[in-house]
């Protein structure tokens, strides 16, 4: 289950609230205080805690079966379901600048699943070439062929090294 996994399944807590149900959420360290502040009736605890005498244990990839959303329409479409540390916004509101047009946050690896879910860097280039749009880089852990890449385009800002966990994106 990757990243991008946790923070999509996330939207079907409040579903389970809803119907009742006290949930625990196992979740990585770098997601915990966003699901803490996102999903605040929810007891967001390490994945490999778990606490004696729950009734039941769902994988985040089971809940849209268990809930009964097999079509997309029925999907939790509650926006935002993710919410930001106003701190940390503000901090990242003045970090970016105050530059006309639309920014807009890349990745290009997964964090899981090899090379199959991954691009290069390099595969961006035309997506970089759209003039007006302000690129910021979210890919944690750049090789060094990958930073140089990134600094030779004038409209991307490389901000990984600031990025301590998913509460900043």
């Amino acid at each position: 289950l990757g990243m991008g996994d946790c923070l999509q399944l996330a939207r079907y807590v409040p579903l389970l609230e809803r119907r009742g149900a006290e949930v625990w959420v196992q979740a990585p360290k770098v997601l915990q205080a966003l699901f803490r502040r996102s999903l605040p009736r929810a007891h967001v605890i390490a994945p490999e805690e778990c606490p004696a005498g729950l009734d039941m244990r769902l994988l985040f990839f089971s809940l849209p079966l268990a809930m009964g959303t097999s079509c997309e329409s029925a999907i939790p479409r509650d926006c935002p379901y993710l919410v930001a540390d106003p701190r940390r916004a503000q901090h990242w509101r003045r970090g970016l600048g105050s530059s006309a047009g639309p920014k807009v946050g890349v990745l290009w690896r997964a964090g899981c699943g090899g090379s199959e879910r991954s691009a290069q860097v390099a595969d961006l280039a035309p997506l970089f070439a759209v003039r007006d749009v302000r690129f910021v880089n979210l890919q944690p852990g750049l090789s060094p062929d990958e930073a140089k890449y990134l600094e030779s385009q004038p409209n991307v800002l490389a901000l990984d090294s600031e990025l301590g966990d998913f509460d900043e994106t």
